[in-house]
C-alpha cells in the first residue's frame, strides 16, 4: 500500500473515531426549520410550500398569478422546512390578495431563533430593501432558499419576519424608488 493510500485511511479512522457514530450521522442529519411571519397593517397571511421542479433553483422568482391552480408549489402548506445541514433548500411563500385593491408591503430582516446559530445560516428571502405589490384578487409568490451550514456549526430552530403593510400612497410615492416590478402571469 502506498503512502499516500495508507495516510488516507489513518486519517478516515482516526476522524471516525474521534467522532463517533452520532456525530457522523449529524453531518447529513435533516434538520426542522420553523419559518414565522408576523404582520402589521397587513390584510394578507404568508404560507410557505415546497417548490416544483421547474422552480427550485429560481430564486427569488416573484410573480402574481390570478389562480392558485397556477402556483409552482408541491402539496400543502408546511409548518417546518426540513433542511439538511451543509445543503441548499428553495421553498415557495405565498401570499393571497383576496382585496379588490392592490396591497403593498415589505419585510423587516429576519430574527433566528436562537440568535447564537446564526453562523453558517444564510437564508435568501424578501428582506432586501423593497416594496412589493400584489394586485387586487391575485396570488404572490417568491422563491426564496434556505443554506445551514455544516457541523460543527449548530443550526437555527426558527426563523421570523414581520410583514409590514405599506399604503398605496406611501408605496407609489415616497418609496417608489424601492418598488419591485412584479411580473404578472407565468
Amino acid at each position: 500500500m502506498s503512502n499516500g493510500i495508507r495516510s488516507f485511511w489513518i486519517v478516515w479512522i482516526c476522524l471516525g473515531l474521534h467522532m463517533g457514530p452520532r456525530a457522523a450521522f449529524a453531518q447529513s442529519a435533516q434538520v426542522p426549520l420553523e419559518l414565522r411571519f408576523g404582520s402589521k397593517d397587513f390584510p394578507a397571511k404568508v404560507e410557505v410550500y415546497e417548490p416544483h421542479s421547474d422552480v427550485m433553483h429560481s430564486i427569488s422568482e416573484t410573480r402574481a398569478l390570478p389562480s392558485r391552480a397556477e402556483l409552482p408549489v408541491i402539496g400543502k402548506p408546511l409548518k417546518f422546512m426540513s433542511v439538511t445541514r451543509g445543503k441548499h433548500k428553495s421553498a415557495v411563500l405565498v401570499i393571497e390578495n383576496t382585496t379588490d385593491k392592490t396591497i403593498y408591503f415589505f419585510a423587516v430582516p429576519h430574527r433566528v431563533d436562537p440568535p447564537e446559530n446564526v453562523l453558517g445560516f444564510h437564508f435568501e428571502c424578501l428582506c432586501n430593501h423593497t416594496v412589493f405589490q400584489i394586485p387586487a384578487r391575485h396570488i404572490w409568490y417568491r422563491v426564496v432558499r434556505v443554506h445551514l451550514g455544516a457541523p460543527p456549526l449548530e443550526a437555527p430552530q426558527r426563523i421570523e419576519h414581520s410583514i409590514i403593510g405599506v399604503k398605496p400612497e406611501d408605496a407609489l410615492g415616497k418609496y417608489k424608488d424601492n418598488l419591485f416590478r412584479l411580473k404578472v402571469g407565468r
